[in-house]
Parts: structure tokens; C-alpha cells; sequence
């Protein structure tokens, strides 16, 4: 059984530059489109999917197995997501039905028994009544089968930029209004990236480093740019003056924890540095 862990979330404002807001765009970007990849590549019949090291020659090593693994933890946790939603949707649909289903049978007792005692206005109101009743449940009916056969197929169709502004795309006529949508969809599409770092790296891991900076109370960002775009935007991003206005203490915390020694063996091999916390 895996033990729990505390995961602390921190959120702050970007004070950037021309220069690191488009770097950062295009990391996004490069980022994103491995992501799409990814996630279609998942969806293929298990005999046709590519592993890890494949997939990743197939798409010209854009960046490091370290950073690859942000995008299998993002779409992890959308497809974790979707299907638990779906499950929920699943389990509210079987309840409404069944309650539906009750509703009809009590109207169709109701409008038998109006007919009979001679009433054809207010037997016809319940027979529109039971009809719209009976449309619905049709209709749920409909949802429940789709997303059962989605399950047993084992598929997750997730939309990348959203149903809702997907669905925009349809009113539009314009040029320009086509063209404002399509802006829209492709930051939306590509607007953030998750990097995982690991626990026995300082500061965080290599790619994407936090560490105090010589501003009281401030941090600094450094990211290690991705070898396709070091052309362009040099090796590394680094972003100064970061301030956390909550968690501070728990931030702070966890610095001090970042701490290491380093230690040299004295053997007949060459020196090897070991780093440890204390």
C-alpha cells in the first residue's frame, strides 16, 4: 500500500520580460504538442502503442526522460480524472433513471385512472406529461449506453482547449472573429506545463530549480531550457524575485531541508562527491 503524502501548492505572479515570456510560450508550446502525441498515442490499440524510448525517438528527443515524465503525469491525471467522472456521471444517471422510471409508472396509473372517471382534458395533460417523461428518459437512457460502451472500450475522449470553446467555433462567420477564436484556442491548448521534480536533488531537480534570492523574503526560478529551442533562447530561464504570499512558513520549511554535505571518498578509485541532507 503506497503511504500517503502532503502536497503543498504555491501560486504567484510572473514579473517577465519580452524575452522570458516568449521562452516560456514556446517551452509551452514544444511541451504541449508531445503532450497531444502522447495522449493520441495511449488511445491506439495496446499492439500498436509505442513505449517510452520509442515514441521519444519519434519525436526527435525534444527534451530530456526528466521532463518527459511531467507529461505522463499530466495526462495520468486527466485520464484519472475522466474516468472517475465518468464513473460519477454513471452512478447518477442509474439513480435518475430509476426514479424516472417510478415517475412513469405512477403517471400512467394517474392518466389510466383520470380516463376512466371521464376527464379527457386532464387525461390528455398527463399523457403530454408522460410523453415529456418518457422522451427524457429515452434521452438518459441514450448517455448511459454511450458511456458504458466508452468504458468497456476503454476510451477517454479528452478535448484539449475545452468543449465549451470548441463549441464556439460553430457561431462564428467573420473572418476576424475566426481568427480571434483561433488565437484563443491555441492558448488555451497550450498555456501551462508540469515539471516533476525529485526529492533527493537540491532545490528541486536540475530542469526547474527554486532558490532563495539575495531579495528578503524572494525566490528565484531557474529552468533549464529544452535542447530545440536553446538556439533561440540560450540555456536556461531565470526568473527573479519571486514572492509567495501564502505558505510562506511551510516554504521556508522545506528550504531548510535543501541543505547538503559534501563528502569526498578517500579510496584508490577517483573521487566521488556524494551529496546528503542533514
Amino acid at each position: 500500500m503506497d503511504t500517503p503524502t502532503k502536497t503543498l501548492t504555491f501560486e504567484t505572479r510572473l514579473d517577465l520580460i519580452y524575452e522570458q515570456d516568449a521562452a516560456l510560450c514556446h517551452y509551452a508550446e514544444l511541451w504541449n504538442q508531445v503532450k497531444f502525441r502522447w495522449f493520441a498515442n495511449l488511445q491506439k490499440p495496446k499492439a500498436q502503442q509505442l513505449n517510452r524510448t520509442q515514441f521519444m525517438h519519434e519525436m526527435g528527443m525534444p527534451f530530456s526522460y526528466r521532463v518527459f515524465q511531467g507529461v505522463r503525469q499530466s495526462i495520468k491525471g486527466l485520464i484519472q480524472s475522466y474516468q472517475t467522472n465518468r464513473n460519477n456521471r454513471l452512478v447518477t444517471l442509474d439513480v435518475k433513471i430509476k426514479q424516472l422510471e417510478k415517475t412513469l409508472n405512477k403517471l400512467e396509473k394517474r392518466c389510466d385512472h383520470v380516463a376512466e372517471k371521464g376527464c379527457p382534458q386532464q387525461a390528455k395533460q398527463l399523457r403530454d406529461r408522460l410523453r415529456q417523461k418518457e422522451v427524457k428518459l429515452r434521452r438518459w437512457q441514450q448517455k448511459q449506453a454511450a458511456l458504458v460502451a466508452e468504458k468497456q472500450e476503454n476510451k477517454t475522449p479528452i478535448c484539449f482547449g475545452g468543449r465549451k470553446l470548441l463549441k464556439e467555433r460553430q457561431a462564428l462567420a467573420t473572418g476576424s472573429a475566426i481568427e480571434g477564436w483561433k488565437q484563443r484556442w491555441h492558448e488555451a491548448r497550450h498555456r501551462e506545463f508540469l515539471l516533476v521534480g525529485s526529492h533527493d536533488e537540491s532545490w528541486g531537480w536540475q530542469n526547474a530549480q527554486l532558490s532563495p534570492s539575495k531579495q528578503e523574503d524572494a525566490y528565484q526560478l531557474k529552468l533549464l531550457v529544452p535542447h530545440q529551442l536553446r538556439a533561440t533562447f540560450g540555456t536556461t530561464i531565470n526568473i527573479d524575485r519571486l514572492q509567495f504570499k501564502h505558505g510562506k512558513a511551510a516554504l521556508v520549511a522545506d528550504h531548510r531541508l535543501q541543505f547538503y554535505k559534501k563528502q569526498t571518498r578517500k579510496t584508490t578509485k577517483p573521487a566521488i562527491n556524494r551529496y546528503r541532507k542533514i
